[in-house]
């Protein structure tokens, strides 16, 4: 009997233990989601897409422009609806005496454009268009954005050519500009002054990189431009830099050889040395075929090798490039590296039992870190931003971080919400946290001094490491320092304090990458 009451205790003990483990486990699950439940936002920085569009016109136009650029958007496509009746409320917007703020009227002006119309009913959004731009009651800055959607509406504008010019006519000292640059959009003819206009939008709109590429597409007759496009020749833009310095040869601008040649030395953009190595052998520069020549020999990046050694080639008649339209009229390194996937592609991998296993492992190894980051990191309501125009906003905030580290007496938190992004928060001892847009944060690790952040885009092979130093105030700034080869998401700190990425690539203290050397052929 003594026995069976041991026994029975220790049974009871061990479920006990069994059902505190099971609940620790569940609370470790779902605290970080019970914390992001708990920690809504401020209720002014809470909205309802839907229920802002139904205000009546003048309560819209006051409360849009105090919405974060991402709520701004969303409420106007909720207006825009696809269909007539909401892109004619969008266009009612600009039919105002005063002027809408800049941010605001771009953003229906990019909304409004009637290339993604119905056409059963763009002719009557285009007649609303024109009876604003002509409307000399209507503030000048919106009859001008009436006249740009109408410019960037596409095929479907175009039969309103001769309307247009009817409308410079009648008011050629206000609109006389503005409608020559909507007439050079819809006839897609090359004059300088369109070219340049379409570079300040796509500069707004942060998408310069292709249009870019659509200028390059003219050739010779847009030369002219190429003062304009040798501004973007910079490192670290998305795709900027690369797309510039290969337009440049395409317009056929020997004078941005000079700079095309410093881009041959830039140590943290590998696509733009690439790109700059292709435009000098298109511009057939003779000049530049010493540093070629090095480039060639002695870059870290395999494929900007053999980019620069098709340069060379082309200055003595060994190699020819495709002509636009000829195929691809991508940069030769896109090219090769697609020839590079399709090749690993057909070959095959297949992973053994035992691969399988360690990837099992380790993932489970990843939710349990994640977890106890969430658990333990504070709960973030609102960020703090820095607009492109330089002014700071506050916008909701509704992510859990996957990666921490201390950082000047606060946090760094790092978010990767996949194809959404994320990017990266600093929280000060005070609480108060500052958002740093970027792609998907991989890992944190201190370099230098500072914490470098691995970043990757989502659907896109490309990784970028940014560089967070501490001011002496305590307060964070946040640089793209390098791109990186293909996606590289994790790296290991080596004891001379360099940063070891898969053992393929080093970043040393110095700031230099290097191919480490069984990887360097």
């Amino acid at each position: 009997m003594r026995f069976l009451r041991r026994l029975l205790r220790w049974i009871g003990m061990v479920l006990a233990a069994l059902t505190t483990l099971l609940v620790i486990i569940v609370a470790f699950a779902i605290l970080p989601y019970l914390q992001l439940w708990v920690s809504r936002p401020p209720t002014e920085l809470r909205f309802n897409a839907e229920a802002i569009a139904d205000l009546p016109r003048e309560a819209l136009l006051d409360r849009l422009p105090k919405l974060g650029t991402f709520q701004l958007r969303e409420v106007l496509m909720v207006l825009r609806s696809n269909t007539q009746a909401g892109h004619l409320r969008l266009a009612e917007l600009l039919a105002t005496p005063a002027a809408l703020e800049p941010r605001l009227r771009e953003a229906v002006v990019n909304c409004v454009r009637t290339d993604q119309y119905n056409e059963a009913f763009a002719p009557t959004i285009h007649q609303r268009l024109f009876t604003i731009a002509g409307d000399t009651a209507v503030a000048l800055e919106n009859r001008h954005a009436a006249v740009e959607a109408l410019g960037r509406s596409g095929k479907s504008a175009e039969l309103h050519i001769p309307q247009l010019e009817s409308l410079a006519a009648s008011d050629p000292q206000a609109l006389g500009r503005t409608v020559a640059i909507a007439i050079s959009r819809l006839r897609n003819t090359p004059v300088p002054e369109r070219l340049v206009d379409d570079l300040e939008i796509a500069r707004r709109g942060d998408y310069v990189g292709s249009a870019i590429r659509a200028i390059g597409e003219f050739g010779s007759a847009a030369h002219d431009i190429g003062p304009e496009i040798l501004k973007e020749l910079n490192p670290l833009g998305d795709d900027t830099g690369p797309c510039a310095a290969l337009t440049i040869a395409l317009i056929g601008y020997r004078e941005g050889i000079p700079e095309l040649r410093a881009a041959l030395h830039c140590p943290t953009d590998w696509r733009l040395v690439a790109a700059a190595a292709e435009a000098l052998g298109r511009l057939q520069s003779k000049e530049a075929e010493p540093e070629l020549a090095l480039v060639a020999r002695n870059h870290w990046e395999p494929l900007v090798r053999e980019v620069a050694q098709n340069a060379v080639d082309s200055l003595v008649g060994r190699h020819e490039y495709r002509k636009p339209g000829q195929g691809t009229d991508c940069l030769e390194y896109d090219r090769l590296f697609i020839d590079q996937l399709l090749k690993a592609h057909s070959e095959g991998w297949y992973p053994t039992k035992d691969e399988i296993a360690r990837e099992e492992r380790a993932k489970r190894r990843e939710q349990l870190r994640v977890a106890w980051v969430r658990l333990i990191s504070p709960p973030v309501r609102v960020v703090t931003y820095q607009s492109r125009e330089g002014t700071l906003g506050r916008e909701a905030w509704r992510h859990l971080p996957r990666h921490r580290i201390k950082f000047a007496g606060g946090l760094l938190l790092g978010y990767d919400e996949g194809e959404f992004g994320a990017g990266l928060i600093f929280v000060s001892k005070a609480g108060e946290a500052r958002a740093f847009p970027m792609g998907n944060v991989t890992q944190l690790v201190p370099w230098n001094d500072g914490v470098i952040a691995l970043t990757t885009e989502a659907m896109i092979d490309t990784s970028r490491l940014y560089f967070v130093r501490a001011r002496p105030d305590g307060a964070p700034t946040v640089a793209q320092f390098m791109r990186m080869p293909n996606r590289t998401e994790r790296c290991t700190v080596e004891a001379s304090g360099a940063l070891n990425f898969y053992g393929r690539l080093r970043l040393k203290t110095n700031g230099e990458l290097e191919m480490l050397p069984e990887h360097s052929k």
